[in-house]
């Protein structure tokens, strides 16, 4: 028997994409390090496309930052974003190659 009280939430992911049409094949992950972050990432990947759109979205589903063309080769600053949850969204002509969930920490 379960005391306690449950709550139902709901996240929608602006651009994401969940049909394999949109999304290209697993040959394109990408993992980030070091994470948690506190200021500044960096991107492993295995795939081809070497710049993407980055969008970054908060644990309510909301864009806090959007970034065209970034060289995953370079890490990207996120020391401005407040502490907390966040996901990474990896796109390139409008379609998702990656999704990541990063801790920002302080």
């Amino acid at each position: 028997v379960f005391d306690g009280e449950v709550e139902d939430y709901c996240l929608f992911l602006e651009g994401a994409s969940n049909t394999e049409d949109d999304k290209i094949n697993d040959v394109n992950s990408i993992s980030v390090y070091p994470n948690p972050v506190s200021s500044l990432i960096s991107f492993k990947t295995n795939s081809d496309h070497l710049e993407t759109d980055i969008v970054i979205i908060n644990a309510l589903g909301m864009v806090v930052k959007r970034i065209s063309n970034h060289n995953m080769q370079r890490p990207l600053d996120v020391e401005d974003l407040e502490s907390g949850f966040y996901f990474l969204n990896f796109e390139k002509e409008n379609k998702l190659l990656s999704s990541v969930k990063i801790i920002k920490q302080r």
